[in-house]
């Protein structure tokens, strides 16, 4: 579910959605690896 989805004049289709997420994927691996790091 996009919360985000409705608060703006324009509909967001489901690619928009699937493009955004494919740009902060590494961001988020990134993210990620470096918690679990800290972890171990």
């Amino acid at each position: 579910t996009n919360l985000a989805e409705g608060l703006g004049d324009v509909k967001l289709s489901h690619a928009q959605t699937l493009a955004a997420a494919e740009l902060s994927r590494q961001n988020f691996i990134n993210l990620i690896c470096g918690f679990l790091r800290k972890l171990a």
